[in-house]
């Protein structure tokens, strides 16, 4: 089965609307769940839902900040020391990141832990998401399209694209939750 591919949407709106959509639609997966399922892994080498959420609160903490690193040095005339691609329209097509993937080893600054009690991770991802959307609107599209900086998966992708690109993690991370859920 083909997947449609995705192209960054050209408006703040559409990746605000993204952002915003993906982090309701984890907290709908995972509300109400019991600290057992919570903290439960499927296999031993798999995380549990705890760990996934702070997974993303990783991702997204860290990748805002190396975004906004980025932003900062090309506003004082640094050139990104990653491969730089030609900004405007990359073709990247971002669905590919849906797609199942061979397990992708994760960077060590962002493997989570567990423990961390839930209530502190969901709050915590909350204000991450927050963060990056204020980011989004204060910085602009144009801006952002005007960097590179390498996404977690190994891609080169423009500020925009990294942006939207926090959504499709997280949607894949759903789809492992609920997979977790099921099992259980």
């Amino acid at each position: 089965m083909t997947q449609a591919t995705h192209k960054i949407p050209d408006d703040l709106a559409a990746i605000t609307r993204h952002l915003t959509q993906s982090l309701k639609a984890l907290e709908k997966v995972i509300a109400g769940l019991s600290p057992r399922v919570w903290s439960k892994k499927s296999r031993g080498d798999t995380w549990s839902v705890e760990e996934i959420v702070h997974h993303l609160v990783l991702v997204e903490v860290q990748g805002l900040q190396e975004l906004k690193d980025v932003v900062t040095r090309k506003q004082e005339g640094a050139v990104f020391a990653g491969t730089k691609r030609e900004t405007g329209d990359s073709g990247t097509d971002i669905a590919r990141l849906r797609l199942p993937s061979p397990k992708l080893k994760t960077k060590s600054i962002y493997n989570p832990a567990s423990g961390i009690p839930n209530n502190y991770l969901l709050d915590g991802l909350r204000r991450a998401r927050r963060e990056t959307i204020a980011y989004l609107q204060e910085i602009g599209l144009k801006r952002l399209k005007e960097v590179s900086i390498e996404s977690p998966w190994g891609s080169i992708l423009d500020g925009a694209e990294f942006l939207d690109c926090l959504s499709y993690h997280m949607e894949r991370h759903i789809e492992q939750v609920s997979q977790i859920i099921k099992k259980q």
